[in-house]
């Protein structure tokens, strides 16, 4: 089993299909997977899935929520992953199959190479990482509490994209890192740090005019 929160919410089962939940659930279950091992309150969950202005029997369906969270993880043999503790919920697993703890192992991994000069051994370890986005974080839940939480998501992607950029650069890879920069800057245009790699990037690989122009 697999929880994806790297793109479109996503819980692959066992079989490789992915489970159906409505829009309450995705929510609270975003809500515990991005706080994996830390409780969620009652009351964030309900401001999470609610916005404003909740409905008197709020508690009750984020209780009934969890329920039936727990049902569908339970017929994929995961029904002690999320645990009653007060104030609230956890998701609670030794090794957690999220996508998101795998990006930052891979990111640590990637920063502790390249701090000891194995570039090489860091370009991988980043790239691995990176590989492991599927799109906008979490584009499919709506919700302003998981919105916030998307924009910090997408914030560590591009601190990682960087120091991509940054060890492709020491290696020497110019002209193949280029193409990957210019994306980015299409993406996020007001992000200085991505003008100034492009800038060095162009600049290494002898084209100073658009190095100038960037």
């Amino acid at each position: 089993m697999e929880f994806r929160l790297l793109g479109p919410l996503e819980v692959v089962g066992s079989t490789g299909g992915t489970l159906a939940l409505p829009r309450r659930q995705r929510v609270v279950l975003a809500m515990l997977l991005l706080e994996a091992g830390r409780v969620v309150s009652v009351e964030r969950l309900i401001d999470g899935v609610w916005d404003q202005a909740p409905p008197d029997t709020a508690r009750k369906q984020v209780q009934i929520c969890v329920s039936a969270i727990r049902r569908q993880l339970a017929d994929e043999g995961f029904g002690e992953a999320v645990s009653t503790r007060a104030p609230g919920y956890v998701f609670d697993m030794a090794d957690p199959p999220i996508d998101l703890a795998a990006f930052d192992a891979w990111a640590l991994r990637g920063r502790a190479a390249a701090a000891e000069g194995r570039h090489v051994e860091a370009a991988a370890a980043f790239r691995a990482a990176l590989g492991l986005w599927r799109g906008e974080p979490l584009v499919d839940t709506s919700s302003q509490i998981v919105a916030m939480a998307a924009t910090g998501l997408t914030e560590r992607r591009l601190r990682v994209a960087e120091e991509y950029a940054d060890v492709r650069l020491t290696l020497g890879e110019h002209h193949e890192v280029i193409g990957d920069i210019r994306a980015l800057v299409a993406c996020h245009p007001l992000r200085e740090a991505l003008h100034v790699r492009l800038m060095s990037a162009l600049a290494s690989a002898g084209r100073s005019g658009e190095a100038l122009d960037a």
